[in-house]
Parts: C-alpha cells; structure tokens; sequence
C-alpha cells in the first residue's frame, strides 16, 4: 500500500492557459473538496503550469475526476527553465478514469506542466479537480485480514408492512488495514507522514498499487490517528490498525 501525503501542487503558483470565471485551478486544486473543479475555457491545447519555487522529488503523478474522453492526449512534463520547446521531461499519460504515471527512479525539476488537447469532448471546456504531483511513502506488508466496506448515508423506513421508503445519499469507502510487523524505521516514516494530515487533511491511499482493477486510488481522511502497539517477539517490531475513510 501507498499513501502520498506529500502534494507539492498545494504550494505551487498554477498558471493555467484559459480558465473559466469562478473556476478557477489554483482554488480547486489547493482546496481540500472534491467538489471544487477547474475548467478551462477551451478543449484544445490547453496548458497547466506548476512553478514549484525550487526543484522537488517527484515520483508520482495523478489527475481525478476529469470530464475527458479516452481519445484525450495528455502529456506531463517537466524542465529546469520555464521553456516548453523541448523539456527535459516529457510524458504521454494513459487515459483512465485516474490519470496515473509514476517514475521508477525520483525525478526533480523546479518546473512541471500537463498539457491537455481533447478535439472529441462533447463540452467545450476541460475540468478536474485534483492533480497530485509528489512522493509516495511506501507501507510494508499487509495482513490478509483487513476490511473495506462499502457504507451509505441513505436514509430508509419501512412501514409495519415492509414497505421501503428512503432518501438517497452518498455511497463510500472505509478501510481498516492491519500491519503486524513493521519496523521501527518504517514505523517514524508513517508517524511522520500521517502527522501532516492529522484526522482532517485529505490525502491519496493506493491499496493495491500493482493492480488498480482490486481497489482504485482512494481519496481520504484518517477516522483515528495511528495507535501504534509494541510487537509480541524478537526485536523491536510494531503492530497498528490504519483506519480511514473517503471524503469528497
């Protein structure tokens, strides 16, 4: 499992090439919601610049809940200067419901911009909502016994003849994934990381990161933070219970 807590769009100064007036991207991907969505004022060649004031460890890359059609050619791409003619870095992102791509090695470059040409969509704008550009924190093995319901905030009655009745409402995904033998060095780096959010701060969890067909990257908030329990052997070794939920 991966969480990727460490987003450094949040700091960065966004240019976007067009916007739409009261959708603007340096509000919808610095807030917190899902809900809060960019959109451009045009479907073709549109440009998204990320000046992250100084180089940064990029190893992960993710674009959600976007409007674009599966013949969308997106690129990512980074450079030392802000000069596009030829960059440093320069990636064709596959098309997906989550717009993934991850370096095998860290890249660093102070300047990052996804670019986005997308002729057959049936709007005449481009929109998302979050676009996470940063490193993951990989956790250790996980036991076989964690669980990851679906939950409702439907409302429902039934009458004294079993009759249903209800009011629709939000379908989500909580998690509680068990790990019963982490180190002590794995245990300081996810104490660290998981300090930065604390139990209001959104973030990323990928459970299954080999096969995103199990479970799809997830965007979340901790329901407790990490109770960590001394290990019943040899050597210092930690259990905990990581406990979260999504949020939109």
């Amino acid at each position: 499992m991966r969480i990727l807590t460490t987003n450094e769009v949040k700091t960065a100064t966004i240019t976007a090439l067009t916007e739409t007036p009261g959708y603007a991207f340096n509000t919808a991907l610095k807030d917190t919601r899902r809900s809060r969505r960019g959109r451009t004022l045009s479907k073709s060649n549109q440009t998204f610049l990320f000046d992250l004031g100084s180089a940064k460890a990029i190893s992960y890359f993710m674009l959600i809940d976007h409007n674009l059609t599966a013949t969308a050619v997106v690129h990512l791409q980074a450079n030392a200067t802000d000069v596009w003619t030829a960059p440093t870095v320069d990636i064709t992102v596959t098309y997906g419901t989550y717009l993934l791509h991850e370096f095998t090695s860290t890249t660093s470059y102070r300047y990052w911009r996804v670019t986005i040409h997308d002729t057959n969509n049936t709007n005449d704008y481009i929109q998302f909502s979050k676009i996470y550009l940063g490193a993951y924190l990989q956790l250790p093995y996980m036991s076989k016994e964690h669980k990851i319901p679906t939950v409702s905030t439907s409302s429902v009655d039934r009458s004294n003849s079993l009759q249903s009745y209800g009011d629709p409402g939000t379908l989500y995904k909580k998690a509680s994934i068990n790990y019963k033998n982490i180190t002590n060095t794995d245990r300081l780096l996810i104490d660290a990381a998981l300090r930065l959010t604390d139990i209001y701060t959104p973030f990323f969890i990928i459970i299954w990161e080999a096969d995103l067909t199990l479970e799809p990257p997830l965007y979340v908030i901790l329901t407790t933070m990490p109770d960590w329990t001394r290990a019943d052997q040899i050597g210092l070794k930690w259990t905990l219970t990581l406990s979260f939920e999504e949020t939109f």
